[in-house]
């Protein structure tokens, strides 16, 4: 039996993998697992957030920068190709691919790639949680792969005992800034980023 048949499944189409949970059919054990030691490089940046908390929104603002040749009126590239996860492997990403790498996380500490303490370079971004666990419901209601929990409250609950994507937002956040010293890091709120939209994504980072 292999690991993944092993592992515990939850009810919300999610599974448990070193504390958090996870899409079944979009992460994948393996490919995770493979993580901790993949190559980072010096300019590669990697933008964390716990789910609903910018990150398409970031992806976008770090393709125009770094990819602004690749967006071009009518093109189908996809964001996910420009700024692709690192713990998705849905989609044939090439990792050979000539620097500035950007990627999208939403990983906790424990289980990003061990270089990135060394190289790279991380955009940490939070967000208002009792507006992440609104976002979060109705990303649950309309995404197919995740059962439906119509009652807030429920759902409420289960953001709150981290048993939902993500884990829970408690320790995400507080994880990552405790240890932001061991990386060179650039540390946003969702909410700044809306008071100076336009401002900040001016300089690259």
């Amino acid at each position: 039996m292999g690991e993944e048949q092993k592992i515990q499944k939850t009810a919300l189409g999610l599974f448990p993998y070193k504390g958090i949970h996870l899409v079944r059919g979009v992460h994948h054990v393996q490919h995770l697992d493979s993580l901790e030691t993949f190559e980072i490089r010096d300019d590669d940046i990697v933008a964390v957030t716990y789910p609903r908390s910018g990150t398409t929104w970031t992806q976008y603002i770090l393709s125009l920068l770094y990819h602004g040749d690749q967006m071009t009126e009518g093109s189908t590239k996809p964001i996910q190709e420009l700024v692709p996860f690192l713990e998705e492997n849905i989609i044939q990403i090439d990792y050979n691919k000539p620097s500035t790498r950007t990627f999208a996380s939403h990983l906790h500490l424990s289980s990003i790639p061990q270089g990135l303490r060394e190289k790279g370079k991380v955009i940490y971004i939070a967000r208002n949680p009792k507006d992440v666990a609104v976002s979060l419901f109705h990303l649950q209601n309309f995404t197919k792969v995740l059962k439906s929990e119509p009652d807030f409250n429920t759902f409420l609950i289960q953001f709150l005992k981290g048993e939902v994507l993500g884990g829970s937002w408690f320790d995400h956040v507080a994880d990552w800034y405790a240890h932001k010293d061991e990386f060179d890091i650039l540390s946003l709120t969702y909410e700044d980023m809306i008071k100076v939209k336009g401002e900040w994504g001016k300089t690259k980072y």
